[in-house]
């Protein structure tokens, strides 16, 4: 079933979904969309009770889950990824622009803390971006996995009053079932304040990372899964 009109016209008024595809590829050639939500505002700064920071760690995640999945003999091949950071300068894609195979990927970040933080308006912005992915490996003939959402963040939301989308307004999206046959969203959060990414999805899908003191272990897992579950089936999706 083709994405709703009103989804895609969302999707391209966001950041230039790059395609990144490359001529001649062979019919059915599958490729999974993975896009990192990653909040870089300035409240990441903040020291943890373990003595690092939340953006040290989340540096640290980050870097192992790419490597993880580069190092993969199925992921390497089958995931395109997109980096998204959100801070006081707005919601920017970090590194090449688009979705770029996983395997060109540089494992250098400066995940620097700044500024506001405009969740919601950087959640939408990841969706837009998947959507319009999957939408272009149907226009040229590759198969989709179901794509991935991962938002790193200590679930503070400076924008939820007058910005590009409010939380029921994001919540509504997220709920679409269409929205839930393509893409998996899951959360990190660097704190307590679920409720804001609860917007996107469900409370057991947000895991507190400093509660757990474990993000490396909740990479391996996260790594784990993407790897297990990305699976083709006839029409491109999941």
């Amino acid at each position: 079933m083709p994405i709703p009109r009103k989804f895609m016209e969302d999707a391209d008024r966001s950041l230039r979904p790059t395609a990144f595809l490359r001529e001649g590829f062979a019919h059915n050639y599958r490729k999974a969309p993975l896009c990192l939500c990653v909040d870089t505002s300035y409240s990441m700064a903040e020291h943890t009770e373990y003595g690092t920071s939340k953006a040290a760690q989340l540096k640290k995640g980050v870097k192992k889950l790419i490597r993880d999945l580069k190092n993969d003999a199925e992921t390497g091949s089958l995931i395109d990824l997109c980096i998204l950071t959100y801070n006081g300068k707005g919601v920017q894609e970090y590194g090449k622009p688009g979705f770029t195979p996983i395997s060109d990927v540089e494992e250098w970040f400066d995940f620097t803390p700044f500024g506001s933080s405009p969740l919601f308006t950087a959640a939408n912005t990841a969706l837009n971006l998947l959507l319009r992915q999957i939408e272009l490996y149907r226009e040229n003939h590759v198969v989709s996995d179901k794509g991935w959402l991962i938002i790193f963040s200590d679930g503070q939301a400076d924008d939820g009053i007058g910005g590009e989308i409010s939380f029921e307004g994001l919540r509504s999206r997220f709920s679409n079932s269409e929205i839930k046959k393509r893409i998996n969203v899951l959360c990190g959060c660097f704190g307590y304040q679920y409720d804001n990414l609860e917007a996107v999805t469900a409370r057991s899908a947000i895991k507190n990372m400093l509660e757990e003191n474990n993000f490396v272990g909740y990479i391996q897992s996260l790594s784990h899964s993407i790897q297990v579950q990305s699976r083709p089936v006839k029409d491109g999706y999941n």
